[in-house]
């Protein structure tokens, strides 16, 4: 069972993927609960993920750079 609020990032994340004009928009999760459980990352179609807030600048930089 998911968490609440994991679901609700699921439907929004769905949300912004379903809009043809947010397709460049990249979508980043981290956090407590994607640490315990990696897995989520995958479920709920995020672009990337990170552990804490200085793996999410490295994460975002790498995506800057493939530009």
């Amino acid at each position: 069972m998911m968490p609440f609020n994991l679901a609700k990032a699921e439907q929004l994340i769905a949300a912004v993927r379903a809009e043809p004009e947010l397709s460049g928009v990249k979508i980043m999760v981290g956090g407590g609960a994607v640490n315990l459980a990696p897995e989520i990352k995958e479920r709920i179609r995020a672009d990337g993920w990170a552990g804490d807030a200085a793996q999410a600048v490295q994460v975002a930089a790498g995506w800057s750079e493939a530009k």
